[in-house]
């Protein structure tokens, strides 16, 4: 599943369209927590990796969260558990 948002040259400028905004989440343009609800459905246990401010509602909600950056020190600030990380490497070797 890839989502983004998108870019339009106008003559005016650079437009930036958010099609993937909700009302769910009125922080962000892309909400990655409707994508968290909805693969929740299909799945038992969700992994979630992140690194910012995006990440911050979804990773309340997965199973087990994988954080750096901005994502880790807000997680840590709010008591949640993660596993810290650097690279995917880091991730992969804990998931095997």
């Amino acid at each position: 599943l890839f989502r983004s948002n998108h870019a339009e040259v106008t003559p005016g400028g650079v437009k930036i369209i958010f099609p993937h905004r909700t009302p769910i989440c009125s922080q962000c343009g892309n909400c990655k927590l409707q994508y968290l609800f909805h693969f929740r459905q299909y799945f038992n246990r969700i992994i979630y990796i992140g690194d910012g401010h995006s990440d911050k509602c979804p990773a309340k909600y997965a199973d087990v969260v994988f954080a750096r950056s901005h994502l880790a020190e807000e997680l840590a600030k709010q008591g949640i558990d993660f596993i810290p990380f650097e690279n995917f490497e880091d991730v992969m070797a804990v998931l095997r």
